[in-house]
């Protein structure tokens, strides 16, 4: 089965972010005033709870305590976010920002929405715990939710219907279709001879003798005739730590798609106004390899006011060898009790949790009452702001908050990394209102459409890197022989990529190419380990290798695209998808490719052009269309902001283009594909009289 990897599925994701920007109608409307009358102030939402697990809301200036790094922070301002009517009802008039909090109640403000994520980790998810989550989410999308929550549901690494939405009803359908899990790996693991989990796969692939051993013992003790005769217990051995690598390569790359994945929220859902809530519903996975990777996603999503709350799918019975997998349990005897170590799996789940402030759900059967608790606690909170003495500097800060009130619980983000907050982005345009006079037009315009897919909605199809190093490897293996001490190396780095350890892959892979005469899917392979480290000017080095050894090879283009536009070097970017374009003239990939960076830097003359070029090359790829529709849409809208200056001249142009645009997203709608429900969108916004 083609797998796609954890980058792609990130940067698919990032795309549905961005145009779910222009998609959710309280984008446009902050939830309640920030503090941004300084550059260096930190602020920090604060839930806190009773005994009952109710939500405080009398507390006062003089309850709370902030400390940063273990220092005293002054408490320079603080306000209490709520959806309650009743807790609005005593209010106090906000302090101007620095000054002294004029009175021990905080000021109250009403909060409007809120902005949930659900993130369904396919890959780690039973067939038990895949029918938990859907039953619970199933339910909080019917009555769980405000009519203003904004949603949006997150499996495979894709963002269904791409984009956030208020629409509670087109939640559901996008859920229903949800296939189910893929468990294959889970079924590997309860093949004889049988493995626990990922972490002892993972420790078995690393070379741990104890760890192999057990399970060695384990399958002699199941299959007593396997391990007789003069070889003993060899064969069970060999099978043990061959299993043991393909299971711990698949598990390094699942795990990597899902913390990618993570990434792309705590990075994108920055650009919604105050605090998001991500909830995973998850197995958890075994994370000791990212443990790096998986601290700066806590750290990003600090920055960002981006909470995640775990939810362990597994229920009460949380031991992998009595998961109900396919429906029956698997065979445990009285010789397979082995003492379990700690739960490794769910480390990613605590950290994640704890350390943004969110909730860590386990030990329940019924999943529906865990997210009531979630939306209890964004209900209500208070935003606390202080200026830290030491000035940013990208350094990650330990962030404690005391509330001197006994038998209340706290909960809060516990860092931040101290940067400059990011600049406004120059590609989400919001809405102009008004449209020219006596154009017949709505007297507000219609919302921006999203831009047109990026380029990983189309690369997303090929092959991951391993297939692509693979078909490398086979084409040309007379040069992967051509020195035998560089492909001994790089044999050795690309079997440490599969496991996960991208460091190690890359020194052996690099040693390859200093070993001299490397073979160039050694280049290739090297390139992948670089950029996934976010080494990418080594990374497009090395894809230049590839590319000017093998100029046939049409994968390495877009990666050389991918790595360019990962340096902001978007000119250099255009002109290695203008080669590909010119040299494959019927891949609608490329012309698609070469249209989507045209829009982003808002030539969208060329853009048309391109996209063209796609729905030329294939009437049949209506990726293609619905592209060019929205690059019609996008000039059509720039033109029409132009006011009544605009000539009539002009304004037939525009409609012209509006025309085109509908025309484009009818033949996309006659195809068929997965942006059918934005298609619709559109036309019902550009077909008004």
């Amino acid at each position: 089965m083609r797998r796609v990897s954890g980058a792609w599925r990130a940067r698919w994701l990032a795309a549905a972010l961005a145009l779910s920007v222009v998609a959710a109608p309280a984008a446009q409307t902050p939830q309640t005033p920030a503090f941004r009358a300084a550059t260096d102030t930190v602020e920090v939402e604060v839930s806190v709870f009773d005994k009952h697990g109710e939500p405080v809301t009398d507390l006062t200036s003089k309850d709370f305590e902030i400390l940063e790094d273990g220092a005293p922070q002054r408490l320079q301002a603080l306000y209490l976010a709520s959806l309650d009517r009743s807790t609005l009802t005593s209010k106090a008039p906000a302090p101007m920002f620095g000054g002294p909090l004029p009175a021990d109640v905080p000021p109250r403000r009403e909060l409007k929405q809120r902005v949930f994520v659900f993130v369904l980790d396919m890959s780690h998810l039973s067939a038990d715990g895949f029918v938990r989550t859907k039953a619970a989410l199933e339910s909080f999308l019917t009555d769980g939710l405000t009519a203003a929550d904004v949603v949006g549901i997150v499996a495979n690494g894709t963002m269904l219907d791409d984009k956030l939405q208020s629409d509670k009803q087109a939640a559901l359908a996008a859920l229903a279709k949800v296939g189910t899990p893929n468990l294959s790996r889970y079924n590997e693991m309860r093949t004889f001879p049988r493995l626990i989990d990922e972490q002892e796969a993972t420790r078995i692939a690393l070379g741990d003798a104890r760890v192999t051993d057990e399970a060695v013992q384990r399958g002699c003790r199941e299959r007593p005739s396997e391990c007789r005769g003069p070889a003993g217990d060899e064969s069970v051995r060999i099978e043990v730590e061959g299993k043991a690598r393909a299971i711990a390569a698949e598990a390094a790359r699942d795990a990597q798609a899902t913390l990618a994945s993570l990434q792309t929220l705590g990075t994108g859902l920055g650009k919604f106004p105050g605090p998001k809530q991500v909830v995973l519903f998850s197995e958890g996975f075994y994370v000791d390899e990212f443990r790096e990777w998986l601290e700066h996603i806590v750290g990003l999503a600090a920055r960002n006011n981006v909470r995640f709350s775990t939810i362990d799918a597994r229920g009460l019975g949380r031991d992998p060898r009595t998961q109900n997998v396919f429906g029956e349990q698997p065979l445990v005897g009285p010789s397979d009790l082995t003492v379990m170590g700690l739960d490794s799996n769910a480390d990613v789940l605590t950290s994640l949790a704890l350390d943004t402030g969110g909730e860590r759900v386990l030990n329940r059967n019924n999943l529906r009452p865990a997210l009531d608790i979630i939306a209890r606690e964004t209900s209500s909170y208070y935003v606390l702001g202080y200026s830290p003495a030491r000035p940013f500097d990208g350094s990650y800060r330990r962030i404690a908050v005391r509330v001197a009130r006994p038998g209340v619980t706290v909960r809060a983000r516990r860092g931040y990394v101290a940067s400059e907050p990011a600049a406004p982005r120059a590609d989400v345009l919001p809405p102009a209102a008004g449209t020219p006079a006596g154009s017949g037009a709505p007297t507000v315009e219609p919302a921006l459409p999203a831009t047109p897919e990026t380029a990983t909605d189309m690369l997303g199809r090929r092959p991951g890197s391993a297939d692509r190093i693979e078909t490398l490897v086979n084409a040309a293996p007379a040069e992967a022989g051509g020195n035998p001490e560089a492909n001994r190396l790089a044999l050795e780095g690309w079997r440490l990529y599969g496991q996960g350890d991208v460091d190690g892959a890359r020194s052996r892979l690099a040693a390859a190419v200093a070993a001299g005469r490397a073979a160039p899917w050694t280049y290739y392979a090297l390139g992948q380990a670089e950029f996934a480290l976010r080494h990418f000017d080594a990374a497009v080095k090395a894809w230049e290798t590839v590319r000017s050894a093998l100029p046939d090879y049409e994968p390495v283009y877009f990666d050389l695209a991918d790595g360019f536009l990962s340096l902001s070097r978007s000119s250099d970017a255009l002109e290695v998808l203008r080669d590909a374009s010119r040299r494959w003239p019927k891949d609608t990939e490329a012309h698609n490719a070469l249209g989507v960076v045209l829009v982003k830097r808002g030539a969208l003359d060329d853009a048309i052009g391109a996209f063209q070029k796609a729905v030329a090359a294939d009437p049949s790829d209506g990726l293609g269309y619905f592209n060019l529709g929205r690059a019609f849409h996008l000039r059509y809208l720039k033109v029409l902001r132009s006011g009544s200056s605009m000539s009539a001249g002009a304004r037939m142009l525009a409609d012209r283009d509006r025309q085109k645009a509908v025309e484009s997203y009818r033949h996309y709608l006659e195809i068929g594909g997965p942006f059918e429900a934005d298609a619709r969108q559109a036309l019902d916004l550009l077909q008004w009289k």
